[in-house]
């Protein structure tokens, strides 16, 4: 949060703004990246927060509290609806998710063709279906009550969220009634195990007395039971200790103790539907498609590049300055007329045709006496191949800067797909940490938590952080690469703001044809 700040400051500065003005960044088009809704990471802190207070007996219950658990009740109930929308829109995207795959992996890598694209493509859709349909299940079986195991792990048990939310409104609408509910059901459970703990003392009372009067081969047999009926008998008082002494702790303060039974089961499954939710939004970011080959690239340049308008201008020029020379090379054939008429006497106006003259002349120019033309001739010559050498230099930058940036563009697409595998994993990483943190003890077991359960979680949840930094990092990249492409080709527009207008999916004519996808404009 720090270091945010602090490139909020500096970004302040690059706008000429003062750092002290309050300014907040918001951008809708990073919304698709929040895989888990900040609102239930909200509810999931407030509701951790509601526990802590009525757990710990060293602090007086929150006024408010059954408020504030009315609350949690309807936001749970809203972010289950909202986890549904991100899996109902990931199983409308799916088809469009499969053509894009199938678009990807079609094509050459590197301008090389090779025979496993269909191959590849296949596994990728089949692991995005496989995936959509573990999302689907896994949610339907959350709120049925418990996950499927993970590989070499026991899941906890859950009680079903349809019946802890189902139990949950009727504690917010009445919860003296559902407290007392709770004490007659717990005083049942406490009758029924005081009644089997007797029969359990009557039935060791028999065997021993049984054991007095028999035989030495009927007292192994007998000796076998009474030890069963001895360990029944402790497992029975240990029940019946530990149920006294939650329906006395019940009794003391029910409204409370009902909460917190409630609370406690609820905060495993908003966490279980906090990953579910971001496994469903991670599935739905999709890349904008670019499929257009260097060649038809280079022809939208060649039309659109006002650089490239200007230096083809530039040859022409120089070529036209060529025919300025070669004309002054021409030989030059001049016509010369010339006379004059005088006056006779003083009189100014006295002329007379006598005493003129009339002269007719040839002036001829040969051109091997034009040195001068001809070094300009020869200047103009050496001129133009420069200039065609640098337009052809100036054409192979451009399809050099365009085929490096249709590689980076394929390159980002893969290393996007990689990304989005590595969050996929962190996920993983993080619900199988955090299920070794809350798993219940093995038999003959009083405790599963290690010295790195902890850690490892916490390197989990660091790991996931970092993934999700990369995956957003490799879309990023992608955008920028895109933006690039639409600079290159000449077919940028800005609006009025000077901010870029996305013209959305690129494609050239050969990738239209046979193409799944309709163009949403006409094809460059």
């Amino acid at each position: 949060r720090t270091a945010y700040q602090s490139q909020l400051d500096s970004f302040k500065l690059t706008l000429g703004l003062p750092p002290d003005l309050p300014v907040e960044v918001s951008d809708n088009l990073l919304e698709q990246f929040d895989f888990i809704d900040p609102k239930l990471l909200n509810l999931q802190r407030e509701t951790t927060l509601l526990n802590r207070a009525l757990r710990d007996p060293a602090t007086p219950e929150p006024p408010d509290w059954l408020d504030r658990l009315r609350s949690i009740y309807d936001r749970v109930s809203r972010q289950v609806e909202i986890v549904r929308e991100d899996i109902d829109r990931l199983n409308r995207l799916l088809p469009e998710r499969r053509a894009r795959l199938r678009e990807f992996y079609s094509k050459p890598v590197s301008g090389e063709e090779t025979m496993e694209g269909l191959t590849q493509a296949e596994k990728a859709i089949a692991d995005l279906d496989d995936r959509a349909r573990a999302i689907n299940e896994d949610f339907q079986l959350l709120l049925e009550g418990k996950l499927p195991a993970a590989r070499g792990e026991r899941r906890v048990e859950r009680r079903p969220m349809k019946d802890l939310l189902d139990e949950f409104k009727k504690f917010v609408d009445d919860p003296d009634g559902v407290a007392n509910a709770r004490i007659a059901a717990l005083e049942k459970q406490v009758a029924d195990v005081q009644a089997r703990l007797k029969a359990a003392e009557e039935e060791l009372s028999r065997l021993s007395e049984q054991m007095a009067q028999a035989t030495a081969e009927q007292a192994a047999v007998l000796q076998s039971k009474y030890a069963d009926a001895r360990a029944q008998m402790q497992a029975l008082e240990s029940q019946l200790n530990s149920l006294s002494d939650d329906l006395a702790q019940l009794k003391r303060a029910p409204t409370e103790q009902v909460a917190l039974q409630i609370l406690e089961p609820l905060l495993l499954q908003i966490s279980d539907l906090s990953l579910v939710q971001a496994r469903a939004r991670l599935d739905c970011v999709m890349l904008t498609p670019v499929d257009i080959t260097p060649e038809e690239a280079l022809e939208i340049a060649r039309e659109n590049r006002l650089d490239w308008m200007n230096a083809r201008a530039a040859l022409v020029d120089q070529w036209r300055q060529i025919q300025i020379a070669a004309n002054r090379l021409r030989s030059d054939l001049d016509v010369t007329f010339s006379g004059d008429l005088r006056t006779i006497g003083d009189n100014p106006f006295g002329f007379n045709s006598n005493t003129g003259e009339l002269r007719v002349g040839f002036r001829f120019d040969a051109p091997f006496t034009r040195l001068l033309e001809r070094n300009q001739y020869r200047t103009a010559l050496i001129n133009f191949q420069r200039a065609r050498r640098d337009y052809m230099a100036f054409e192979d930058q451009i399809a050099q800067s365009l085929r490096d940036t249709l590689r980076n563009i394929r390159l980002g697409q893969s290393t996007f797909e990689l990304r989005r595998s590595a969050v996929l994993v962190s996920i993983a990483q993080v619900d199988l940490a955090r299920e070794r943190l809350r798993a219940p003890p093995r038999p003959g077991e009083t405790s599963q938590f290690g010295v790195n359960t902890a850690r490892d979680l916490v390197q989990a949840l660091s790991s996931l952080l970092d993934a999700e930094n990369a995956f957003l990092g490799a879309w990023v990249d992608y955008e920028v690469q895109r933006m690039i492409l639409d600079f290159q080709m000449g077919t940028m527009q800005l609006d009025e703001r000077g901010q870029w207008i996305d013209p959305g999916p690129i494609r050239g004519r050969s990738a239209l044809e046979g193409s799944p996808f309709q163009p949403e404009t006409a094809p460059a």
